[in-house]
């Protein structure tokens, strides 16, 4: 073997092996995180990766998604709860400026002495205040004006849920046409051409260099295809997060 080959070949192994230790420290820095997010400082036991998420379906479109959003994020819910309170409040104040009425019932007995007799009454009515001045006009204002802020708050939280979800949809919908063409063509192609030269070098009729040039060609595009898949895993996580529901 020519000089030249072998230390092509040599270099080849370094990045084999710059790539295993790269992969194994992320790995690591990955189950660190994971048990810290976990609240688990320690967990002796082994990491198995679960199947990745299926990209099947159709999502809806924006205004569909939407208006899921709108009946699902608990944010909106917790608003809409915030602007019946206030609009509640509105009535109650409005009624603290009406007048109570009460109604009374007495009884009465009256003696003439002269005649020595008594006669006896019965007292009924009722019992009118009358706010000349005060009729709570202060409070009622103060109510309604709480109860336009919570309706102007709650449009205003509808509009960011629907940015929200029309641009994770978006960036969903991106990721998962990358993910595709990946899966299609470009990962099958390197595939491909990594199986022929290593059958042709195998048969004799190809160098081990060009063999190990193919294999890291398809090592690269493997890779590429990985963090595309994570990316549309993420698209997808931010998607549901904006949603307020699980897509599956």
């Amino acid at each position: 073997m020519a000089g030249g080959d072998l230390r092509r070949i040599e270099t080849e192994r370094l990045r084999f092996l710059e790539d295993q230790v790269a992969a194994e420290i992320l790995l690591k820095s990955a189950r660190a995180e994971l048990l810290g997010l976990l609240g688990m400082p320690e967990y002796e036991g082994a990491f198995r990766a679960s199947a990745p998420p299926r990209f099947e379906g159709e999502i809806g479109d924006i205004e569909t998604l939407a208006a899921e959003a709108a009946e699902s994020r608990p944010e909106v819910m917790a608003q809409l709860e915030r602007r019946e309170a206030a609009r509640r409040d509105v009535d109650l104040q409005k009624s603290l400026g009406v007048p109570d009425i009460f109604p009374f019932v007495g009884y009465q007995q009256q003696r003439d002495p002269g005649l020595d007799t008594r006669t006896s009454f019965v007292n009924f009515g009722l019992s009118v205040g009358l706010p000349l001045f005060d009729r709570n006009q202060g409070a009622v204002s103060r109510a309604r004006a709480i109860s336009r802020r919570e309706e102007e708050l709650e449009r205003a939280i509808r509009y960011q849920v629907t940015v929200e979800v029309r641009q994770a949809r978006e960036a969903y919908v991106q990721q998962r046409k990358r993910l595709t063409f990946f899966e299609d063509t470009y990962l099958r192609t390197a595939r491909q051409a990594r199986d022929i030269a290593e059958a042709a070098y195998r048969m004799g009729g190809e160098t081990l260099i060009n063999f190990l040039d193919a294999n890291r060609v398809y090592r690269e595009t493997l890779q590429a295809y990985n963090r595309a898949l994570r990316d549309a895993s993420v698209a997808r996580f931010a998607l549901e997060r904006a949603l307020g529901k699980d897509l599956s």
